[in-house]
């Protein structure tokens, strides 16, 4: 599962991540053993926001790219009760395989569909089990690249030649079609319109065509504003804002990943291999392209707010990232603007609690390697949960499920990073301690 997870941190760690690393690549990467993520130098309200959730250095480099570290996942075999104290190359590389071979397999079911959805997915699948598969290689051909930094280069190029026929099926699938999630699965999986590296048929997709098959999804929106503010047209940008915030949701499509884990090739398949097929789906997700939120808090800045058409723009704009959007990302970001916005000091500690006990809860599902087929079975529920329904219902329902308030998961996140300042507070009476 090594090559796969690399492949996937790969392409995530050279797009433009902001938010989204602070609040989800780290628990699903960082949390596995995979080296510390650096955020790129960010605008400071984006930087506040994004040290609330993880903190970690800002550091002004791109983001690196993610290899495992020594001891990172064990090659744990639940069903035979065996647990490897020290991680055996051979079993790693037989799970590897194991979970490529799969991958290829669900993606061939997928290519089978009616469905365009499924074969936009099956191709999505092909194009980052392809890429895990080149960089496996080129590793092998040439083992001496840990010490030369100018082999990066040569692999990117290997890596972009590899996918470009799959991305070019990819996109031009999604193109003759009005599916807005295969038109959405393509655009995330595309370079962004100011990438040098956009060409072929993913050059012929757009974020306001995205917009125009789903006008009432705030995610085309806030990418075409992300577009305008990159080309420095401020109108378009307030138009777009506009039209995010006038939107019923914002669905960032993850719940096409949720096909992966109802597979047919899975039927009667390991605890071990349904959990790493759960993971490679979860990544794979995360790998997509997230909305730029920086024109989102440049636009709703507290001087700003004073005109009262922007901030009512930026009010439905709060509203809908905090209670109509599937990403943690959106949480954070709609957090920070209620504290602009004025919102009663209540309601953001609710806000709050809910992102620090989505973080718990991601921790918690993700921290460690489990010690039984139960433990992985759960863990398998929960990304299922999170693809299918979004980060933050997902944390709600395990709340919920769990017995404890938000609050009480929000104060186990807090003692962890905080502990002094946690053993300062009080817990009031009667307070039933968070979860073990």
């Amino acid at each position: 599962m090594n090559r796969i997870f690399t492949a996937i941190a790969d392409l995530a760690s050279r797009r433009p991540r902001a938010l989204a690393v602070a609040a989800t690549l780290v628990i699903i990467l960082a949390l596995l053993g995979y080296r510390a993520l650096h955020l790129p130098s960010l605008p400071n309200d984006v930087r506040d926001t994004a040290a609330a959730a993880i903190p970690m250095q800002i550091n002004p480099r791109p983001l690196p790219v993610i290899r495992p570290s020594n001891g990172s996942r064990l090659p744990i075999d639940c069903d035979a009760s065996t647990h490897a104290r020290e991680p055996e190359p051979e079993a790693i590389a037989r799970r590897d395989e194991a979970l490529a071979r799969m991958l290829d397999a669900i993606a061939a079911e997928l290519a089978g569909s009616a469905a365009v959805r499924d074969r936009a997915l099956g191709l999505y699948i092909q194009l980052m089990n392809g890429a895990g598969k080149v960089q496996a290689q080129f590793a092998q051909e040439n083992p001496q690249c840990d010490q030369d930094p100018s082999c990066g280069a040569r692999e990117d190029a290997a890596v972009a030649q590899a996918r470009a026929p799959t991305l070019d099926a990819l996109a031009t699938l999604a193109t003759a079609s009005n599916d807005a999630d295969a038109y959405g699965l393509a655009f995330l999986a595309c370079p962004a319109r100011d990438d040098a590296r956009l060409s072929g048929a993913c050059a012929q997709l757009s974020a306001r065509q995205w917009a125009q098959i789903e006008p009432q999804n705030a995610l085309p929106w806030l990418f075409v504003a992300g577009e305008a503010a990159h080309a420095a047209q401020a109108p378009l940008v307030a138009e777009a804002l506009y039209r995010a915030s006038q939107a019923t949701r914002s669905d960032s499509h993850w719940s096409v990943f949720a096909k992966v884990l109802d597979a047919a090739a899975l039927r009667g398949q390991s605890v071990d291999l349904r959990n790493d097929v759960a993971m490679a789906a979860m990544g794979m997700a995360l790998a997509t392209r997230f909305a730029q939120m920086q024109p989102v808090l440049a636009y709703c800045t507290a001087d700003a707010l004073t005109d009262p058409n922007r901030h009512q723009t930026c009010d439905a704009l709060a509203h809908l990232l905090t209670e109509r959007s599937d990403t943690a990302v959106s949480l954070l970001v709609g957090t920070r603007m209620a504290e602009r916005l004025g919102w009663s000091r209540g309601r953001v500690e609710q806000l709050e609690e809910l992102r620090d006990a989505y973080l718990q809860i991601g921790s918690d599902r993700y921290g460690t390697d489990p010690a039984s087929c139960t433990a992985l079975e759960q863990r398998r529920g929960w990304i299922a949960q999170t693809l299918s329904h979004g980060e933050i219902a997902a944390a709600q329902s395990a709340i919920a499920d769990s017995g404890q308030t938000a609050a009480q998961w929000a104060s186990r996140r807090r003692a962890a990073v905080h502990p002094q300042q946690s053993a300062e507070v009080t817990p009031a009476a009667g307070t039933a301690p968070p979860p073990p």
